[in-house]
């Protein structure tokens, strides 16, 4: 038997280890649970972070135009989108192992399906079932590492996780093109299905529960969270980030291929760079939100600078390039640098027994903007120019930025939950 007790650093005195588990030096567990959380949506985010990367391939296989390759790049987080609340609530009831263990097992098997299926119109509905299970991997693994983290180190921990993301991109960003070019897009679709199966391996083997109280509740209901003007601005500049996020991510690729007349390889190159810059941005900010002692100040900031940095590339994607691929890789990577800041700032508000509905709350919206936000960015491209798309993600930081102006999010220095929440 494992006991493992919370204190206002966030340490943690292991007792007896549990069966096939080493004794770890006081509070070295969370690092566990930050690496096999953070491993799982690595493995995850290579299905929709890096599906762009192939995109030209993608539109052959399947005869697709550019709108309906901006739909394919939606489907996965359009399933994610009708499920964060369902598994929300179920990871706050059940915890985190059983919940992540049951959507990667439930997306492993619809995206090898998904390689296999016939035609474009199965291969759809199968990313959309991919996107529902894993769904449960975005708020399980957010929720694992929040819990095993106080509040001085949890910027930085969910910084980690998030980075998650953008990692998983880069990831598949250099994996799947060679797989695609090579030997076409199922088994570059398969490579990923074996990514899965080692993190569902991993959550079954290290994944361990907190220690909270499930009997002590913050005093926050449902209703009242789901209501909370803070949460609603939150999620709404959130959202309008996204929109910024997944124009620079899903069509770089294309608009270096088709208006620069980059290569494949190249222009998805210049994508890995982006999602590897991006990561490094998520940690940062999230220890940068550490020391200032909250979250809104440093995204607030984050969303300024995507404004800026996208008017910027308005501009300089007139130019050759070498020097509209860097404006590009610069706007992206402030626009993947928020979102570790937006989730620890909704986990705070809600505490951590309520944190899984927190998260799907917060997910639900920006799946949905995120859905949204490749077809929208695709038709306006179609009916305009790339610099009129790229002017519209600009718009999206300003708003974000506005949004933020005011908001206050409590902050504390104990670990939610560990004898009632201190930061509500």
């Amino acid at each position: 038997m494992i006991i493992i007790r919370m204190d206002s650093a966030a340490t943690r005195t292991a007792g007896e280890a549990a069966p096939g588990v080493p004794p770890l030096p006081l509070g070295g567990y969370r690092w566990v649970i930050l690496g096999v959380g953070t491993g799982a949506q690595v493995a995850f985010a290579t299905i929709n972070q890096s599906l762009p990367s192939i995109s030209p391939q993608l539109r052959a296989h399947f005869g697709l135009n550019l709108e309906t390759v901006g739909v394919t790049f939606s489907a996965v987080l359009l399933g994610q989108t009708l499920t964060q609340l369902a598994w929300g609530f179920a990871v706050d009831r059940l915890g985190d192992r059983l919940t992540m263990a049951a959507g990667l097992a439930g997306s492993l098997v619809t995206l090898t399906a998904a390689a296999l299926a016939p035609g474009f119109g199965a291969f759809l509905l199968l990313m959309v079932a991919t996107g529902m299970f894993g769904a449960s991997i975005n708020v399980a693994s957010a929720r694992a590492v929040s819990g095993w983290f106080a509040f001085h180190e949890r910027g930085f921990a969910l910084g980690v996780r998030q980075s998650a993301l953008p990692l998983g991109g880069a990831l598949g960003s250099v994996l799947l093109p060679v797989l695609a070019i090579s030997h076409g897009v199922r088994p570059a679709l398969l490579a990923i299905v074996g990514l899965l199966a080692v993190s569902l391996l991993a959550v079954l083997r290290w994944l361990r529960e907190p220690a909270i109280d499930r009997s002590v509740r913050s005093g926050v209901t449902l209703r009242g969270l789901a209501a909370d003007p803070r949460l609603l601005r939150l999620t709404a500049a959130s959202s309008f980030l996204v929109l910024a996020q997944f124009g620079f991510g899903a069509f770089t690729v294309l608009y270096l291929h088709d208006a620069k007349q980059v290569s494949s390889g190249v222009a998805a190159g210049v994508l890995v760079v982006m999602q590897l810059g991006g990561a490094v941005a998520r940690i940062a900010a999230g220890r940068w939100s550490d020391r200032a002692g909250q979250r809104i100040g440093p995204m607030r900031r984050a969303a300024l600078g995507v404004a800026l940095a996208a008017l910027l590339a308005t501009w300089l994607t007139t130019l050759p390039a070498p020097v509209a691929g860097l404006s590009l890789v610069v706007a992206g990577i402030l626009a993947f640098s928020w979102n570790g800041l937006a989730l620890a700032a909704a986990v705070e508000l809600a505490g951590t027994s309520r944190s899984g509905f927190a998260v799907g709350y917060l997910n639900t919206a920006l799946g949905l903007a995120a859905a949204v936000a490749s077809p929208m960015f695709a038709v306006v491209v179609v009916h305009s120019t790339w610099q009129v798309g790229f002017a519209m993600l600009a718009g999206c930081g300003l708003l974000s930025h506005l949004l933020l102006r005011g908001l206050r999010v409590p902050t504390g220095q104990a670990p939610l939950d560990a004898g009632g929440s201190p930061n509500l």
